[in-house]
């Protein structure tokens, strides 16, 4: 993967993002690049996987203080 290639400063983040897939959508490459851009940007990712319904998505980004959902 190109990770491994992208630079990434420790202990400090941008903000947080939770990153899922809604139910129903059982692609997530696109989700996957996302998260590597993400993170490797200085911000910290909680991916909760592919096919998430809705509600677990705003439960966790309420329960993590998240400054965005994608």
């Amino acid at each position: 993967m190109m990770e491994q290639f992208l630079e990434r400063q420790e202990g400090t983040t941008k903000g947080t993002v939770v990153l899922a897939t809604v139910y129903g959508d059982v692609h997530d490459i696109g989700k996957n690049l996302v998260k590597t851009i993400l993170s490797n940007n200085g911000y910290t990712v909680v991916d909760l996987g592919k096919q998430v319904p809705a509600e677990t998505i705003i439960t966790k980004a309420v329960e993590v203080r998240a400054d965005a959902i994608a």
